[in-house]
């Protein structure tokens, strides 16, 4: 298992070199020798973006050194000879809780237990003997593996070929595995050769065929426009090299290879990391206004972008193990969907009024054009010559792809007040989709990202050139983000010190013939390896002539016909089936086993939501999770001499303090208690009794609403009078019915009656009537919560 989980870790950053050398190149001008270095790299990265086909291939490799393996459990922690003491004394401590108290269930006595235990542990001596072996089974099986591609690279005619080859060489044994890909955009076709998982997954007679899959519909249904974000994706790649300074380059000697590709010139650059972050970042945020109209789809409302959604799966999901929770976001999605098709429906109605109303115009133009003397022909030409114009002319200024730059000269600055900070409330009109461009989103950085808000664009894309003069506008606040981005690498160990070099090897009219990349790793110490290094190699060639295998293309078949009733999928699920043990263990105690491996946060969560619904008191239930997690957090040194009784009376002292704090009630004995607590708290830990409060007040919400579910179903009511009334609940808590006319106020009402509906239904069927939503207008579809109706959902689950 282990050669799998050191491939996981290197494709990663085989993704991230790939990226930024494939797309490397050169343009297509004369003698490159009066330009600086930084314009020729420019011109390379931008001829590859550009229509003219080309081939390449090429290869990576990793090479490392053993090292020492630092094992999280090496800590004084961990190594401390007396630490599993500390754990046998935790461990009966906990014990003593648990028996001197009736409210802890079996299933929260099991959470606790699993809280005090290591589920990854193992004994020190064999820890030690596999921490020794770990670094140089990691540097053998880096240097072992390597990548290796080609393909071609076509956009006049909107193909890409690409054949990834990931394989192992090592003394007596050679390996690979080949995934041959290619994209037909013109046609919206994408293909994969998966004849390496035959007779798995596919027939074996189509080995060496593509299957194909067409995605027009996908795109059609999701509205989703590919040009305007594969030209984004052009600019983004043309940033770095747009962005670089003149001293990042120099010229270096040819080599011997570079001459057999016909290169006449050597150029290094020099890059970081940290530099190249803050240009990502800068592009981003200049452009974020233009890239929310290309997903404004999906961001009405609070509905996320999710893959669900992208990729159109309607089908009920197979897992029989899903927790209440997945489920939940499942039911969600397939309401967030419904909405977004409706959303489609009615663009795809407003643009055909639209298209029907230039026919009348183009006839009004007509008949006024006759009543001048001309022919109706004429008349009819000298119409559509009209409109070409004008839409020529909206091309002309619209087109992101454009030359054009834009106006870097700033406004000049507003007067300088101070304004009153208020509470923002949210208005009938706003929707939740604003908040994701928030400048304060970009954390400690936003500062300094604001002083580029006078550059956004809504209308068109900022381009990599149009970057260029922003930044050469505003040096020092580019040279601040810089900064600001180095302080983020600084702060991950492992990215310290890491840089990469750039060769390209162009010929003589300037196109890239060769380009090499070296990342440096120097600080990967902490996985047990030292002076890594990534190393990709590409070459370029076949500029004009290069083509995608169109024989394979026209050959390809349909998923369907490839993994048909011969391949060992089929005959497997059958098999699966017919020798299934009908004593297998069930999706319950699956899920069970899940909270061995809940973090730290997760447990109390948890812990917290089980004592709400036991119907506990504020006091009472934070008072039982004080208890187990400052035993959980216990510290050797604390654990003599320990004293069960002092730290009850401790939690009931703090929960005493929230519950003032926080307008919970308190009895009359209680509040008398508390008045008579000491300066002193035995066992009192204000960040651990933050985190419990923390805890305790999130997931009461949760709980209550399968408390109030239970007390409905005491009273009799339907599930579709619960689901209606517990949603009713949450969207009265957030107040934003309250900004509603009496018109809007009875629709709404009426709208959350049919999402009822809909979630009744759909905890039976996996399905969502969407015919129930289209009477609704898009401003009442805006009104859908997720949130709300993923916890309600939820709660009939659990």
């Amino acid at each position: 298992m282990q050669p799998v989980t050191l491939f996981k870790t290197k494709s990663s950053w085989l993704s991230l070199a790939i990226l930024s050398i494939t797309l490397a190149g050169c343009a297509t001008t004369p003698p490159q020798s009066a330009k600086s270095l930084n314009d020729k790299v420019y011109r390379s990265y931008e001829n590859l973006m550009s229509k003219e086909s080309y081939s390449f291939s090429g290869n990576m490799r990793f090479s490392a050194e053993a090292g020492e393996y630092k094992n999280r459990y090496d800590s004084q922690e961990y190594n401390d000879p007396e630490s599993s003491t500390l754990e046998a004394q935790k461990l009966k401590l906990l014990n003593d809780l648990l028996a001197s108290s009736s409210v802890y269930p079996q299933e929260q006595q099991r959470w606790m237990k699993e809280g005090l235990e290591n589920p990854y542990g193992a004994s020190s001596a064999y820890r030690s003997k596999k921490d020794k072996a770990l670094p140089v089974l990691m540097a053998s099986f880096m240097n072992r593996y390597y990548y290796e591609f080609d393909g071609v690279v076509d956009l006049r005619r909107g193909q890409l070929s690409f054949n990834p080859t990931v394989g192992y060489r090592a003394s007596n044994v050679h390996g690979w595995i080949k995934f041959p890909l290619a994209l037909d955009l013109a046609n919206h076709k994408a293909y994969a050769d998966i004849s390496a998982l035959s007779p798995i997954v596919t027939d074996p007679q189509y080995d060496g065929q593509y299957v194909v899959y067409d995605y027009k519909k996908l795109l059609d249904k999701a509205n989703i426009d590919l040009k305007p974000a594969m030209t984004a994706m052009r600019e983004l790649v043309l940033v770095n090299p747009a962005l670089a300074k003149e001293s990042d380059y120099q010229r270096l000697p040819l080599t011997d290879v570079d001459k057999e590709n016909q290169a006449v010139e050597r150029i290094q650059y020099k890059g970081d990391y940290a530099e190249l972050l803050a240009q990502y970042l800068l592009y981003f945020y200049v452009n974020q206004d233009y890239l929310k109209t290309l997903v404004d789809k999906n961001l009405k409302s609070d509905q996320p972008i999710t893959p669900k959604t992208l990729l159109d799966l309607e089908k009920a999901t197979t897992k029989t193990d899903t927790t209440p929770t997945e489920s939940g976001y499942e039911a969600m999605y397939r309401v967030s969907d419904a909405i977004n098709d409706i959303y489609a429906e009615n663009d795809a109605k407003h643009n055909a009024a639209t298209e029907t109303l230039s026919a009348a115009e183009l006839a009004a133009c007509v008949a006024l054009s006759k009543e001048g003397g001309r022919t109706e022909s004429e008349a009819i030409s000298d119409c559509q010559a009209e409109e070409a114009v004008s839409d020529d002319y909206i091309d002309d200024h619209t087109d992101v792809a454009s030359d054009a730059t834009i106006d870097v000269v700033a406004p000049p600055p507003a007067p300088a007040k101070k304004a009153p900070v208020a509470k923002k409330v949210p208005s009938a009109t706003t929707t939740k989709s604003t908040k994701a461009y928030d400048p304060s989103s970009f954390g400690q950085g936003a500062e300094v990202l604001a002083k580029f808000d006078q550059y956004k664009r809504s209308d068109r894309l900022i381009t990599a050139k149009d970057l260029q003069a922003i930044v050469a506008e505003q040096p020092e606040a580019y040279q601040a983000l810089i900064e600001h981005s180095m302080d983020q690498f600084k702060d991950v160990e492992m990215l310290k010190d890491m840089n990469y070099v750039s060769n390209f090897a162009l010929d003589s009219q300037g196109r890239l013939k060769r380009a090499e990349m070296i990342v440096n790793m120097p600080n990967f110490k902490e996985i047990g390896v030292k002076n890594m290094k990534a190393t990709t190699v590409m070459n370029i060639g076949n500029y004009g002539s290069a083509r995608v295998d169109q024989s394979k293309l026209r050959q390809a078949i349909s998923f369907e016909e490839a993994a048909n009733e011969r391949s060992l999928l089929n005959l497997g699920e059958s098999v699966k089936k017919l020798t299934a043990d009908p004593n297998a263990e069930s999706s319950s105690s699956k899920a069970d086993d899940r909270s061995k491996y809940w973090s730290k946060t997760a447990r109390r969560d948890e812990l917290a939501k089980s004592f709400w619904e036991q119907g506990l008191s504020f006091v009472d239930v934070y008072a039982a999770l004080y208890r187990y997690a400052y035993i959980s957090e216990l510290k050797h040194a604390e654990s003599q001499d320990f004293n069960l009784s002092t730290l009850d009376t401790t939690a009931k002292w703090t929960a005493y303090y929230y519950a003032q704090e926080e307008g919970y009630p308190l009895t009359a004995a209680q509040k008398a208690a508390y008045d008579k607590t000491p300066e002193d708290w035995p066992y009192y830990d204000e960040y651990l009794a933050e985190d419990v409060w923390y805890s305790v007040s999130k997931s009461e919400k949760d709980a209550k609403i399968k408390l109030d579910l239970q007390k409905l179903r005491a009273q009799g009511k339907t599930n579709l009078q619960i689901f209606e009334t517990l949603y009713t609940q949450l969207d009265d808590e957030s107040q934003y019915n309250k900004y509603l006319n009496a018109e809007e106020l009875a629709e709404h009402k009426r709208f959350i009656h049919t999402l009822a509906e809909i979630g009744v239904e759909d905890l039976n069927t996996k399905k969502v009537d969407k015919a129930k939503l289209r009477p609704y207008g898009e401003s009442a579809l805006n009104r859908f919560s997720s949130t709300n109706y993923r916890k309600v959902y939820e709660a009939f689950l659990n």
